[in-house]
């Protein structure tokens, strides 16, 4: 068994895999390339919408950020479809006023296009791909929201001590993305892969639960 936990970085996405040995991390320019690097690879967590809503918001989005308190800012409401793809701020702000009840944040529309190319990949895909929300996976490892950001020293060790206590020592990581992540990139990561782990295992959560079934049939969850 290999599970795998995605995050998106600056230039491309960063992947840490558990499997029968020590967690291995890896940089990858784009998603397809992920079973370059993990072959072996049987549940994929990652940290980016799966589901575009074409109206409204999403409920995952809506229970996410009530659930983690202090780290909300950290969950940002997915825009419909229309409004990721277009280039344009100012016109996706447009759509997604006309389409359901808020514009889009610049933080959404930064990540357009790797929600798109996941959007994208989806299909071939090599096994079950589930999305996680890392402050989401942190709660229910912690049983609680974390008092601390992951870009300050206090929230970054927290986070690698209780993914050790997991069994995911990030210490041990000496790939070439220990050199390309950045801490908060990878720490995301890690606790993507400890949710996929769980997915696996058939021990997983989800908000909402049951999932949501979105317009074009696919589910809209977050899981842990």
């Amino acid at each position: 068994m290999t599970v795998v936990g995605v995050d998106a970085c600056n230039k491309g996405w960063i992947v840490v895999a558990l499997g029968d040995h020590r967690p291995t991390a890896h940089f990858i320019p784009t998603i397809n390339e992920l079973v370059d690097v993990v072959p072996d690879v049987t549940t994929i967590a990652i940290d980016i919408p799966i589901g575009l809503p074409e109206a409204a918001r999403r409920a995952a989005d809506r229970l996410a950020y009530d659930l983690v308190g202090p780290r909300r800012s950290s969950v940002f409401f997915v825009p419909v479809r229309d409004a990721l793809e277009t280039d344009d701020f100012e016109d996706a702000n447009r759509i997604s006023h006309d389409r359901s009840p808020s514009g889009v944040s610049r933080q959404a529309h930064s990540l357009r296009k790797k929600i798109l190319e996941v959007d994208g990949w989806l299909k071939s895909a090599p096994c079950q791909v589930r999305e996680v929300h890392p402050e989401v996976s942190f709660f229910e490892m912690m049983h609680g929201p974390l008092k601390y950001s992951k870009k300050s020293w206090a929230g970054m060790n927290l986070r690698r001590v209780a993914l050790q206590r997991e069994g995911i020592d990030l210490d041990k990581i000496l790939d070439l993305a220990g050199e390309k992540a950045g801490v908060d990139d990878l720490l995301d990561a890690a606790a993507a892969a400890w949710s996929a782990r769980r997915i696996d295992m058939g021990i997983q959560g989800s908000l909402p639960n049951p999932p949501e079934r979105g317009a074009s049939g696919g589910l809209q969850a977050i899981w842990f």
